[in-house]
């Protein structure tokens, strides 16, 4: 038995690495993990970054008077989810991979079955027994969690399933976080830049689209902090693009691997790097790996671009850079050698410069592109 799920895992791993993402992959997604743990019924709920559900993706045909009822009723409020051991705000704060509502705190088997959310939602599709795979953004928002629901009269989700869903999450999360990727012929967005690269097993760039080269030197710029004696620029980008190869070729070999995507944050800014197999892995076949990198410029980078901060004095340049660090008056009057009062009238009269009131709205008036009300 455990031999055949670790070919479930293999076969989720090359799913999440080699098909499209979001709601595309769903359906193998889905039979895979029926095949993992076995279950009833299965959908995905999406969500917003503030935990609210966006979208429904369901596994099976499903009345839309009870998903209607269920979104209308149920899903807004945390009472009937906290019932049924499902909190959504709290599993998603909490951290966790996966959940099985029998061991919440809060659940309370016969309370659930006389309340109304179980004889009007979970009853109606088929939810008895509930485990579920959270998925997450890089940044940790949510993305949303797949819910696997089985009737009353079977066993409760095993202590040994969860472990396998555990195992499964991080390539169930690779595959869903694509449903918000940015296509790749988009190469500059609002926020900073993307590009593409191709690569070969090794990670060697065989094809680059414009501007990757350069995301790829500033993602693996470590000057900042690195050893005194470090490699040339070429080799710190020669050993990133190897860290994202090497997981890709042993996932798809069936070897234990985390999902080829990293996350690096430097002075540039933030920088997400995700990796996918181009086709099927076969022996004597080359692998060639198609590389997406992403760069969220932070605010600071952003502001020194701004013509408003450039208009600003020295002084007052100082003080806004403080401001939004999030400093307060005594702290800028230590770093800047002067008083507090001092510091108090340069960002008065930033404040005025730039037609604000409070340091909430200082960062958007920097960034705005209309002139300052007083030059």
């Amino acid at each position: 038995m455990a031999h055949r799920k670790t070919h479930v895992l293999t076969a989720l791993r090359q799913l999440a690495l080699l098909s499209p993402g979001g709601c595309m992959a769903l359906p193998e997604a889905f039979a895979l993990l029926r095949g993992l743990v076995g279950c009833d019924t299965l959908n995905m709920f999406w969500h917003d970054a503030r935990c609210n559900l966006v979208d429904f993706t369901p596994g099976a045909p499903i009345s839309m008077t009870v998903l209607a009822d269920y979104v209308e009723n149920f899903a807004p409020h945390e009472e009937p989810m906290r019932l049924a051991g499902m909190a959504t705000r709290q599993t998603f704060q909490s951290g966790q991979l996966t959940y099985c509502c029998s061991e919440s705190a809060d659940f309370d088997h016969r309370a659930l079955k006389k309340s109304e959310f179980y004889n009007r939602v979970l009853k109606l599709t088929g939810y008895g027994w509930v485990a579920g795979v959270i998925c997450r953004h890089p940044d940790g928002t949510p993305l949303g969690g797949i819910g696997l629901g089985r009737e009353l009269h079977r066993d409760d989700f095993g202590e040994q399933e969860i472990r396998y869903l555990a195992q499964a999450q991080p390539w169930i999360e690779h595959l869903l976080r694509r449903q918000a990727e940015p296509r790749q012929a988009e190469l500059y967005t609002a926020d900073g830049a993307a590009a593409s690269a191709l690569l070969d097993a090794q990670g060697k760039i065989l094809f680059s689209s414009p501007g990757a080269l350069s995301l790829l030197h500033l993602a693996a710029d470590t000057a900042h902090s690195g050893p005194p004696l470090r490699r040339s620029a070429q080799g710190d980008v020669d050993h990133l693009l190897r860290r994202i190869a090497r997981p890709l070729a042993a996932a798809l070999n069936g070897l234990a691997a985390l999902p080829p995507a990293l996350t690096i944050s430097n002075r540039w800014g933030r920088f997400h790097l995700r990796a996918y197999a181009m086709s099927a892995f076969e022996a004597g076949t080359p692998m060639q790996i198609s590389l997406h990198i992403e760069r969220q410029v932070p605010p600071s980078l952003r502001v020194f671009g701004s013509p408003r901060f450039l208009a600003l004095s020295p002084r007052e340049r100082e003080v806004c850079l403080h401001v939004l660090a999030g400093r307060s008056h005594s702290e800028i009057a230590r770093e800047m050698a002067i008083k507090p009062s001092t510091v108090i009238y340069f960002t008065r009269q930033l404040y005025l410069k730039l037609g604000i009131t409070r340091q909430a709205e200082l960062l958007p008036a920097l960034l705005s592109e209309t002139p300052s009300p007083i030059g």
